[in-house]
C-alpha cells in the first residue's frame, strides 16, 4: 500500500511519487500533473454538495409555487361564488321590488275604487227633499264642481240659514257653488243665479279677495268666506231631485251604511292613505 501525508484538510497519496521517483525519466512536468490529479475526490464531493443544494432550493421553490398556485385559485373560486351569491340576492331583492310595486299598484287602485264606491254609499244626505252629497276626500273647486256634475249634481246653492245649518253639521268647511271668477266682485251661484252681497252668510269682512285670487266660496262652519279656487278642500253637492225619485235611481244610492259600517269605511280608508304615505317616504 502506498503512503500517505495529510496537508491541511487534504490528504495526497503518495503512492504516485513513489512511481515518479522509481522512475527513470523524472520531469517538472509530471510532477505539476501529479500535484493537480491528486484533489479530484474532494472536487467531485464539493461539486455535488451544490447540487444538492441547489436540487433542495429548486424544490422548495416549486413546493411554493404549487401551493401558491392552489391559494391563489381557491381565493378567486370563493370570489366567482360570493360574486355568484351577490348576484343571486341582487335578483331576489328586485323581485321582491317588482312584486311589492305591483301590490302597491293594486292597493292604489283598490284604495281608488273603495273611495268612489264609498262617496257613493256614504256621502248621499237629505234635507228637505233635496239630496247632498259630502265628499271625504279633498280636492280644487273646478275639479269639485266637476264631480258633482259626474253624480248628476253641482255645488250646493244654499238658499237660508236652515240649509247652511245642516251644510256644515256634516262638513265644518267645504266648497260651495259661488264664484266670482267671471267678474271681480260680482258673485253669483253656479245655476247664474245673481248673490247679493248683503243677504249672504259671509263672515266679517268677508269676501276680502285677501290673496288676489279668492274668487270662489266656501262655508266655514255656519259662515263663508272666498278662497282661492287652486286650494283643495272638501266639497259639498246639491240634486234638487226628490229622495223618492232619487231611491229610484241605481247609479246614485243614498247612504244606506249603519254608523258602525261607515267608521270601517272611514277606517279603511286612512289604512290606505297610511299606506300611501310609507310609499312615499
Amino acid at each position: 500500500m502506498g503512503a500517505h501525508h495529510s496537508v491541511g484538510s487534504v490528504t495526497f497519496s503518495m503512492t504516485p511519487f513513489a512511481s515518479i521517483l522509481s522512475s527513470s525519466s523524472l520531469t517538472l512536468s509530471s510532477i505539476l500533473s501529479c500535484l493537480y490529479s491528486t484533489p479530484s475526490s474532494y472536487n467531485n464531493h464539493a461539486h455535488h454538495a451544490i447540487y444538492r443544494t441547489v436540487g433542495v432550493c429548486f424544490g422548495l421553490l416549486c413546493l411554493l409555487q404549487v401551493t401558491l398556485n392552489i391559494t391563489l385559485r381557491l381565493y378567486f373560486l370563493r370570489l366567482a361564488n360570493d360574486g355568484q351569491e351577490c348576484q343571486m340576492r341582487y335578483n331576489s331583492l328586485a323581485e321582491e321590488r317588482d312584486l311589492l310595486m305591483t301590490n302597491y299598484t293594486n292597493v292604489v287602485e283598490e284604495r281608488d275604487r273603495l273611495d268612489k264606491r264609498l262617496d257613493e254609499l256614504v256621502g248621499w244626505k237629505s234635507f228637505e227633499s233635496r239630496l247632498y252629497f259630502f265628499s271625504i276626500a279633498e280636492k280644487t273647486w273646478n275639479e269639485s264642481r266637476e264631480d258633482c256634475k259626474q253624480r248628476g249634481a253641482d255645488l250646493v246653492i244654499i238658499n237660508s240659514q236652515e240649509e247652511q245649518n245642516f251644510v256644515s253639521a256634516h262638513a265644518r268647511e267645504t266648497w260651495i257653488g259661488l264664484t266670482d271668477s267671471e267678474i271681480e266682485g260680482q258673485w253669483k251661484w253656479v245655476d247664474g243665479t245673481p248673490h247679493s252681497l248683503k243677504k249672504g252668510l259671509w263672515m266679517e269682512k268677508e269676501p276680502n279677495n285677501a290673496d288676489m285670487g279668492e274668487d270662489c266660496g266656501k262655508a266655514y262652519g255656519k259662515q263663508w268666506n272666498d278662497e282661492v279656487c287652486s286650494r283643495k278642500f272638501k266639497w259639498t253637492c246639491e240634486n234638487k231631485s226628490s229622495l223618492r225619485s232619487r231611491l229610484k235611481d241605481p247609479h246614485h244610492p243614498p247612504s244606506l251604511l249603519s254608523p258602525a259600517m261607515l267608521t270601517f269605511a272611514l277606517r279603511l280608508r286612512l289604512l290606505f292613505t297610511d299606506l300611501t304615505e310609507l310609499r312615499n317616504i
